[in-house]
């Protein structure tokens, strides 16, 4: 029997994760810090360590809105950057030792490769996660290791990630979810993903469309446009 990790495994895409995984007759390790059936209640940087065969690093928070200038969220950082480097030092060292070829995935999100106004912490996190995941990778080849990497890019799912939040930007981004993609086909498609090798998994195929035009114009020199679309001129009207 297979085994599997997933952290963030109580609710949203990593719920979806574990159903899927334990459907396919995985053994499931699901870690959450809220407690619900089939879960281990903990932090996810304490994750057990096991040769595992899947590892899907998915726990995250998004973090208070607010401008560039406000106060940081220690939180956010801990959460969606620091447990997930934890959880490669509780694993990295003894697959090694073991000549063990698990795959692990990041949950990135698309604000990784397209920063999303007023969510500094979350975006920035969330791209130190994808450069953290690249350099594992380098890193792994270097030694001549076959453990698999793969960062899954989401954007908007449905999910609970905004229920924490208040003021008028929750009530935007809860409507963002409920229009965004079944947490169902966004799990699939990043353990597909990762099953097939890739190493970035973009859950959202089309939200790529804004990204070559985005980095076109950093490699310019010239100013980075404003995202665009609804949903992106609703959070600048927004009140913070």
């Amino acid at each position: 029997m297979k085994k599997a990790l997933v952290t963030g495994g109580a609710s949203g895409i990593g719920a979806a994760l574990v159903d899927l995984l334990r459907a396919e007759g995985c053994e499931v390790v699901a870690i959450d810090v809220r407690e619900g059936p089939g879960i281990t209640v903990a932090d996810a940087a304490e994750i057990p360590y096991d040769l595992y065969d899947l590892v899907f690093l998915n726990a995250g928070v998004i973090g208070q809105p607010g401008p560039a200038w406000a106060p940081a969220s220690d939180e956010v950082w801990r959460v969606n950057f620091h447990a997930p480097r934890r959880a490669l030092q509780l694993l990295i060292p003894g697959w090694l030792a073991a000549g063990h070829k698990g795959l692990i995935v990041f949950t990135a999100s698309m604000a990784a490769l397209l920063p999303m106004p007023y969510s500094t912490d979350y975006c920035a996190s969330k791209t130190a996660l994808l450069a953290l995941a690249e350099s594992c990778l380098h890193e792994l080849r270097a030694l001549g290791s076959e453990i698999g990497i793969s960062v899954a890019t989401p954007s908007f799912t449905q999910s609970n990630l905004a229920n924490e939040l208040t003021g008028e930007f929750a009530e935007q981004f809860r409507g963002f979810i409920e229009r965004g993609a079944p947490t169902t086909e966004v799990a699939q498609s990043m353990i597909d993903g990762a099953r097939e090798g890739k190493f970035l998994i973009a859950t959202h195929p089309n939200s790529l469309d804004t990204v070559l035009p985005h980095r076109e114009a950093l490699l310019s020199g010239a100013e980075p446009p404003r995202p665009k679309g609804r949903r992106m001129d609703a959070l600048f009207q927004t009140k913070y």
